[in-house]
């Protein structure tokens, strides 16, 4: 369980954190004299310098000996190169591929049960900063109503696509990267023509060069089931009518029976074989370069999927409407076939990317009220062929398996938090929490987490009723906080953990993680070490990923041999 760690003075909080050598838990690097005076250097001992080299640019160890890399910020890293005789002046290497049965991979600090704000790509065109005229018109022709001094967020940037400044931020930790299955797989099987990894890999390009980290995941619902999963992949399409858990959106959502949306089933096993294929290729291609698979904190599962990555399935029956429990009933849908699917899920994920936690986003109420043999839920409380489950029955059956199967791997989270005045953390949340499991969250929609006043009152209900030191927000309202200079609220309503800036947010969560059971070590430590064992005659090349592209370095690599 974590450990509520409450400062009441931001001021000792940052007097604390200097006295120990924090400086990555602020972003702060050292100026070029503290770099000078830094004190000598030890044994096997390697300085990570900012301008992308490294003192000794060359270290000579024995075999079985530790080489330890001492790093300016919690952004730094040490990623294994491949071994090259052509290496350019003022660039990085090439990253070596993961090798899952290799021991001998030394990229890192990989982080395990990773701390702070991240914030959420959009599921559409990326935000631009513009300056508009007083018709309040993006260049695009939308009004956007995001806008501070003058400054207007416009959605006209690339798909998919964050922004520069935050990914530059040093008060946010990463970002949530949310992929549609559509967009990924454009074909069944695991042919490298039928994926396109494009805005998959811009992103993770851009996370690496910020010394970012992401969490990833690959929705299917409405708006990610390809439509080649049944034409050519065998699965049956099935027609529903259903809302949003959180309200209606659009037009069609507003209707009295829903939005009209084809999925296939998560318990078809031909369903099962193709996303599982999704999730391998995935794998398979964020492990061709140990820089992206480093940078990868969480996965998400998901794949059963209604409008949004979280966990829930159409379950209406409204006169009138599709009766959407009918529709999975017929198709031979149970609750032990929904179990079975995520089972399989978690271990394919951790087939892929071992020790890597799972994030469970869940909808207590989400999935069809449908039973083992058959029965369904229609309007009301009546059913048809016999007893069905509760409406909460199958999420806590599914939260107890991932629990029981990976332990503290296994994250249970709500994507609908909210600040201290609307209410209280998810009680299913908060049951995972009390029997000493990990928890996230993500903060719930702009109409409830809007702005900077929001998330202040959403960050002080995360620190004072939970255990969570991960939480996701919307990138406009991180934009919010920069553009007010990174503060909060007035100093007068800051609250019982002192703290006023993300910068200051970002502090205290990762001191939360770092007195928690989970993980092993400090998720951001100043030094990464590792044994080099059975290398005899081996060299290694490494680099620093946030130095490829700046800086005066003329060899921006390191080396080590092994004798």
């Amino acid at each position: 369980m974590g450990k509520s760690i409450l400062i009441g003075s931001v001021s000792l909080l940052v007097l604390a954190a200097l006295a120990a050598g924090a400086f990555f838990y602020f972003g702060i690097n050292p100026s070029e004299e503290i770099q000078e005076n830094l004190s000598p250097l030890g044994p096997n001992q390697i300085r990570v310098n900012e301008d992308g080299s490294f003192s000794p640019a060359r270290l000579v160890i024995e075999e079985g000996e530790t080489v330890e890399w001492l790093l300016p910020s919690k952004f730094d890293a040490v990623v294994e190169a491949e071994n090259s005789d052509d290496l350019s002046e003022g660039k990085c290497p090439d990253p070596a591929p993961v090798n899952l049965e290799n021991p001998s991979d030394f990229t890192g600090p990989l982080a395990s049960h990773a701390a702070g704000l991240f914030t959420l790509d959009t599921r559409g065109p990326g935000f631009v900063e513009e300056v508009v005229g007083a018709d309040g018109e993006c260049s695009n022709g939308e009004v956007n109503p995001y806008t501070v001094g003058g400054s207007t967020l416009c959605k006209v940037g690339e798909d998919h696509a964050t922004m520069d400044q935050t990914w530059e931020d040093p008060a946010l930790s990463g970002v949530f990267i949310r992929s549609e299955w559509a967009d990924i797989q454009k074909g069944p099987g695991m042919d490298d023509k039928n994926f396109d990894f494009r805005v998959l890999d811009r992103e993770l390009d851009a996370a690496v060069a910020n010394g970012k980290l992401v969490s990833i995941n690959f929705v299917a619902g409405s708006k990610g089931t390809p439509d080649w999963l049944f034409e050519e992949g065998g699965v049956q399409p099935l027609y529903f009518e259903d809302k949003s858990n959180e309200g209606a959106d659009t037009q069609e959502e507003k209707m009295e029976c829903g939005a009209p949306l084809t999925i296939g089933s998560p318990t078809d096993p031909e369903y099962q074989k193709h996303y599982f294929n999704l999730i391998r290729k995935v794998g398979e291609h964020i492990r061709g370069r140990s820089d992206w698979y480093r940078a990868v904190a969480y996965v998400k599962l998901s794949g059963a999927n209604l409008f949004t990555g979280e966990m829930t399935l159409p379950s209406s029956c409204i006169a009138g409407c599709i009766c959407n429990t009918k529709v999975w009933a017929e198709a031979g849908y149970t609750p032990d076939g929904l179990e079975e699917f995520f089972a399989k899920q978690m271990d394919v994920w951790q087939e892929e990317f071992p020790g890597k936690p799972m994030i469970f986003a869940l909808i207590q109420d989400g999935w069809p009220r449908v039973s083992n043999e058959g029965a369904y839920l229609i309007e009301g409380k009546e059913t048809i062929g016999g007893k069905v489950p509760g409406p909460f029955e199958q999420t806590e059956m599914l939260l107890a398996m991932g629990a029981e199967r990976y332990g503290d791997l296994f994250v249970t989270a709500h994507d609908g938090f909210q600040p201290q005045a609307e209410g209280r953390p998810n009680p299913w949340v908060k049951e995972a929490q009390e029997l000493g499991y990990p928890t996230s969250y993500q903060t719930t929609n702009l109409k409830k987490v809007a702005d900077r006043i929001d998330l202040q009152g959403a960050l002080n209900l995360l620190w004072e009723d939970t255990n969570a030191f991960y939480l996701e927000i919307y990138e406009q309202v991180a934009w919010d906080v920069r553009k007010n200079d990174g503060v909060l609220v007035p100093e007068n309503e800051v609250q019982e953990a002192g703290a006023n800036t993300m910068m200051e947010w970002d502090a205290l969560l990762t001191q939360r993680r770092n007195a928690s059971e989970f993980g092993s070590g400090e998720i951001y430590p100043s030094s990464y070490s590792f044994t080099f064992d059975d290398a005899s005659g081996e060299e290694f090349y490494f680099f620093n990923p946030v130095t490829c592209e700046e800086g005066a370095a003329a060899q921006k690599y390191g080396v080590i041999e092994v004798q």
